[in-house]
């Protein structure tokens, strides 16, 4: 998996996760605030409209689950 950047500003991208995922962002209070299904490899998330602050990205696939925290700049 890779993803970038890190702090973001507007755009976030990850790729080389599994065909046929799930990405879910949650704000520190546990609220989910976005989600989509993914059928490539790649996904460009729109930040800007995010407040500054931390989240949580979980990107779920039939195999694997992963939680990456993202700082919103």
């Amino acid at each position: 998996l890779k993803y970038y950047p890190n702090p973001v500003k507007n755009t976030f991208f990850l790729s080389n996760f599994e065909n046929k995922a799930s990405i879910a962002i949650y704000n520190l209070l546990g609220q989910q605030i976005f989600y989509k299904n993914y059928d490539s490899q790649e996904a460009a998330i729109d930040f800007s409209n995010f407040d500054t602050g931390t989240y949580f990205l979980k990107i779920t696939s039939n195999r694997h689950a992963k939680t990456i925290k993202v700082i919103k700049n």
